[in-house]
């Protein structure tokens, strides 16, 4: 790949060379090595390129934060919070290895493409044995709208869901929060349309409107378990090491996949509901902006 030593001014051309570069680092290491750099060195080396592209070229470069948000996105243990193989188009390759006229095999979908779209964590929407969290996403969690946003009655006049959070991990005390994202242009990666599915068939099983949304039948709901063995077949299928895969890998890929798409930083960290400081709790993202998540993050793995 032939790519000139400095960066464009294009914001798109930046952030698709910077995800390329911090690949490279973390997977080789810039350095005499061969080792992978920490997420910490990758991000020191970062802000080295923006300040000579400000010292020699006059401008800045824009989206870096965007690095370290996907960094605390994708991994949180001792190990680098990046995975290089985060990067892989998971839901296409998951979609291809299932049988989604298999309902049980479709409701796995669905939750690997809310998952993927949402930035979900795997305590979220996924069960754990007979257990699943109070604050997972519930069937009343869910509003299907049109277009005007009134709650629809059929999938064509589906335009967009809100998932309502009531809680999560960096958010113990139960402030809840609302998550929109509108149709991706794709009949089969589609969040819209995995949302209407799962609602449609928690409704159809007589299970309480109240309980864990990804349900596969009445004393059935989808494990942690059977996602992740999704997720490794289907990275598996393409001679990817399955051991470096996981529940968070369709968070880390959601993640990346705005990333790579341009998207701010700050907005990554709302839609993902990371922990935030005050400035950008108080900060607003507009509809327009909500509503293109899913269709830059379409492009990305498709």
């Amino acid at each position: 790949m032939q790519l000139s030593r400095w960066l464009s001014t294009d914001r798109a051309q930046q952030s698709f060379q910077l995800a390329l570069f911090a690949d490279y680092c973390w997977r080789y290491g810039f350095n005499r090595t061969g080792q992978g750099n920490s997420a910490s060195t990758v991000l020191i080396q970062i802000s080295h390129i923006a300040w000579n592209h400000q010292l020699q070229l006059g401008y800045n470069v824009t989206n870096l934060r965007s690095l370290g948000c996907v960094a605390q996105t994708g991994h949180q243990h001792k190990t680098s919070y990046y995975n290089p193989n985060s990067q892989v188009p998971i839901p296409k390759d998951i979609h291809r290895s299932l049988h989604v006229n298999n309902t049980p095999e479709r409701v796995i979908w669905g939750a690997a493409v809310l998952g993927y779209y949402y930035l979900l964590r795997r305590s979220e929407y996924l069960a754990n044995g007979k257990q699943f969290r109070p604050y997972a996403i519930t069937r009343t969690g869910i509003e299907v709208l049109d277009l005007t946003g009134k709650p629809c009655t059929t999938l064509s006049q589906a335009a967009r869901v809100s998932v309502r959070f009531l809680g999560h991990k960096a958010n113990q005390f139960g402030q809840g929060t609302v998550r929109t994202v509108e149709w991706s242009g794709s009949k089969w990666c589609c969040p819209v349309q995995a949302a209407w599915f799962l609602v449609a068939h928690h409704s159809s099983i007589s299970v309480p409107p109240g309980s864990l949304l990804c349900h596969v039948g009445k004393d059935h709901m989808i494990q942690v378990n059977d996602l992740v063995a999704a997720i490794k077949r289907a990275v598996s299928s393409i001679g990817k090491d399955p051991r470096r895969f996981g529940s968070l890998s369709l968070r880390s890929g959601g993640a990346t996949a705005l990333f790579i798409a341009g998207v701010d930083s700050l907005l990554i960290k709302k839609f993902g509901r990371r922990r935030l400081d005050a400035v950008e709790f108080y900060t607003s993202t507009t509809n327009p902006l909500r509503a293109s998540l899913a269709h830059k993050m379409l492009n990305y793995t498709t």
